[in-house]
């Protein structure tokens, strides 16, 4: 679930993340967690679902660590845009990965990308 309470699908393709997830989730099973489709995949120390400022912590907290001071989840978002963008996706496919409903805040998106990369 995303901001807005939408349903995103995300797309997991490298198979140490997919299959580090799906041990992670196993173990749950193993303590005899029931998990159901809409189960946070991660919890908080309260057993609940993450909220958007405790993921934003986390992202800065992670984005810091590499020496990216000034990045968020949002700076993050736009620079993956910009770049597929760059590499010649369509904003139609940009519009999908983001999942934006219009294609106005894709573009958006995009042109207000303070992060270049070389």
């Amino acid at each position: 679930m995303t901001k807005g309470e939408k349903q995103q699908t995300q797309f997991l393709n490298q198979q140490p993340l997919t299959d580090a997830i799906k041990d992670y989730l196993g173990k749950r099973l193993e303590r005899g967690e029931e998990l159901e489709s809409d189960s946070p995949i991660f919890k908080n120390e309260q057993e609940g679902h993450f909220t958007g400022q405790t993921l934003s912590i986390v992202f800065r907290t992670m984005f810091g660590s590499v020496g990216l001071k000034k990045m968020s989840i949002y700076t993050g978002r736009r620079t993956f845009a910009t770049r597929l963008n760059e590499h010649g996706v369509s904003i139609k496919n940009i519009q999908t990965l983001m999942g934006h409903a219009s294609i106005l805040t894709t573009s958006i998106s995009i042109e207000n990308n303070p992060i270049k990369f070389g």
